[in-house]
């Protein structure tokens, strides 16, 4: 079995992985791809002044994602996701969840 290289993460990019994993626990998956994909977005924007720089950032950001992710998670032949380690992170859709927090607010008095 191949060690899950979300357990192998070091320092920084190990603790704002597991607070992050903390709060998009039970939210919806698309929410959860849209906020990380925002504060990718935001991270390449503030560090990277000039068009050609943050284009080549997230040109090797996702080149390399990709790569880990297909070669990593799906089979090549079948095309069907594999399960060589177990999944560390598990981003599940909620029944329902109310983002209404003026509602909510509200509610309280």
């Amino acid at each position: 079995m191949v060690s899950d290289p979300l357990r192998n993460l070091q320092g920084q990019e190990e603790l704002l992985f597991r607070l992050f994993t903390q709060q998009a626990a039970g939210k919806n998956a698309d929410a959860v791809m849209g906020a990380a994909i925002n504060v990718l977005i935001n991270a390449i924007r503030q560090n990277y002044p000039l068009r050609k720089d943050a284009e080549a950032k997230i040109d090797e950001l996702f080149g390399r994602s990709k790569m880990l992710l297909l070669a990593n998670h799906y089979d090549s032949v079948t095309g069907k996701r594999r399960s060589v380690f177990p999944h560390t992170q598990v981003v599940r859709m909620a029944y329902h969840m109310e983002d209404d927090f003026e509602g909510q607010k509200s509610s309280r008095g």
